[in-house]
């Protein structure tokens, strides 16, 4: 596939160097410090700007409904990812980081999972950012899950659910995501999809325009996510209609096409 990267992850020091994930991380506190760091990313070749605006979900130490970057330093990396023509999306469960970023300019929520319906009439008036949800993040598998993940996640995925589901009937644009590795279990059996189809309501062909052409516009891919003449010929055959029932997404493909070209094979964790 063709590959955006963020590069480093921008956080404020919020967790210890012992971490397991401290590597993904490039830390900083105060704006120009989050300038510099940003500025480094991008000389790096990052195609955007990620960085951490609340606490983490998966980190046990992390609060998820508490804002953890000021304002400045929110600014300073949205505008210093403005001058090099690119954006910021920021990961934000806690609605004060979530208003935060709407009016720093950050151009994607990643998450958005506390948001309140003050938060959401900001978003209705403010043009350029967007919503990118990811449900499937919040999937407990069962009772192999300690008590810890179903109290915690469970919560999450039923406020993400009510907030987004606002949003979908405001018609809002609202990106795709998963926050999933590829191969794993909610990744392959398409936990994004039904979740958003059976807990948000959503219809199968607008979740499928989220996830194509939706995605693409709030990317910067102005070429890409429709199949149209002049567009770029990436492209996914499946044998059923996911316009109809988007669960046909969570099947393999019957053939892929990378830059108008059949591709030899592709893998897929059956």
């Amino acid at each position: 596939p063709h590959i955006l990267s963020s590069g480093l992850i921008l956080s404020p020091t919020e967790i210890e160097q012992a971490d397991s994930i401290y590597e993904m991380y490039a830390f900083a506190d105060g704006p120009y410090a989050f300038r510099a760091a940003a500025r480094r990313e991008l000389a790096e070749h990052a195609d955007f700007i990620k960085l951490m605006a609340s606490g983490a979900a998966f980190h046990p130490q992390g609060v998820p409904k508490e804002p953890i970057i000021a304002p400045d330093e929110l600014r300073e990396a949205v505008e210093t990812a403005a001058r090099k023509g690119t954006y910021v999306a920021a990961h934000a469960h806690a609605d004060g980081a979530i208003r935060a970023c709407i009016e720093a300019g950050v151009r994607t929520v990643e998450h958005a999972t506390y948001l309140s319906d003050e938060t959401l009439s900001l978003l209705e008036r403010t043009e350029g950012c967007c919503l990118v949800p990811t449900l499937a993040a919040m999937f407990v598998s069962g009772p192999d899950e300690s008590g810890f993940w179903h109290e915690r996640l469970g919560a999450m995925l039923d406020a993400c659910c009510a907030g987004l589901k606002k949003a979908y009937r405001e018609g809002l644009p609202i990106g795709f995501g998963t926050d999933c590795a590829p191969f794993s279990r909610q990744y392959r059996e398409g936990t994004e999809f039904a979740y958003r189809k059976e807990n948000c309501g959503m219809a199968d062909a607008d979740i499928l325009r989220q996830a194509t052409e939706v995605s693409a516009r709030i990317a910067g891919l102005a070429n890409r996510g429709e199949i149209r003449p002049g567009f770029r010929a990436d492209l996914a055959l499946w044998d059923g209609d996911p316009s109809a029932e988007i669960m046909e997404l969570a099947k393999p493909p019957a053939a892929v096409w990378l830059d108008g070209c059949l591709t030899g094979g592709y893998l897929w964790n059956n």
